[in-house]
């Protein structure tokens, strides 16, 4: 809009005309002559024809100033459809396929209190300790040392670090789908196998932990399941 609000500036002031004079020509305020000459706005097709007869501009040059900026305004309209449409796949991409990822996993489970799930990635404590960004919101198996208590529901590396409290420890939270904690207590010192979704940046209760694996659908004894 520049363009045009720079034609009408330099024909007003060549007819000696301040924004007021010219405003009470055409029946607008000073305000809008400004908007004009400034780009924030255009004046309509009648107020053109006007301006074109008071000022004495040339035709061809205010109307091709329009043309220019109507060819510019409609560019820019053309990038915002594509950018809005390109951001519009990507979002229904991406929430379709972590609808997708989401019904595959619920797909995984039995019917049956504490089930294991087919689509639970085996990992080790070391892996999620070591390069926890690789497992961030995935569905993890994983056997430690469980310790249900309050403000300690954890899983540690091994015994040493149950016992001793090192800190190579992931906050647990059980999901609807688990034991009940009462019976999950049972396990408390011993090594446990549990699923469920791994987030690294939860560390748990003052921040005490490396990580957390929450909505846990198993936590079970490992001796049990080595033995069967």
């Amino acid at each position: 809009m520049n363009n045009i609000g720079d034609i009408i500036r330099k024909y007003r002031t060549n007819k000696n005309l301040t924004q007021e004079d010219l405003g009470k020509i055409l029946f607008v305020t000073k305000q809008t002559i400004s908007k004009w000459e400034n780009g924030r706005s255009l004046p309509d097709l009648e107020t053109t024809k006007k301006l074109i007869e008071t000022l004495e501009i040339d035709p061809n040059e205010i109307l091709g100033g329009t043309v220019q900026e109507v060819k510019k305004t409609r560019r820019l309209l053309s990038v915002a459809i594509v950018c809005g449409s390109i951001l519009a796949l990507f979002l229904c991409t991406f929430l379709g396929v972590r609808y997708f990822e989401k019904a595959v996993i619920e797909s995984g489970y039995r019917d049956e209190e504490n089930s294991a799930n087919e689509y639970a990635i085996n990992v080790s404590m070391v892996q999620l300790l070591a390069t926890p960004e690789k497992y961030d919101g995935k569905l993890v198996r994983v056997i430690g040392v469980g310790n249900l208590e309050f403000e300690d529901d954890s899983l540690s590396l091994n015994k040493e670090d149950y016992e001793h409290g090192t800190g190579s420890s992931i906050w647990l939270e059980l999901g609807e789908k688990a034991i009940s904690y009462k019976e999950a207590k049972e396990y408390n010192g011993k090594y446990v196998i549990v699923e469920g979704f791994f987030d690294k940046d939860d560390r748990g209760h003052f921040g005490m932990f490396c990580g957390s694996i929450k909505d846990i659908n198993r936590y079970d004894l490992w001796e049990r399941e080595k033995v069967d």
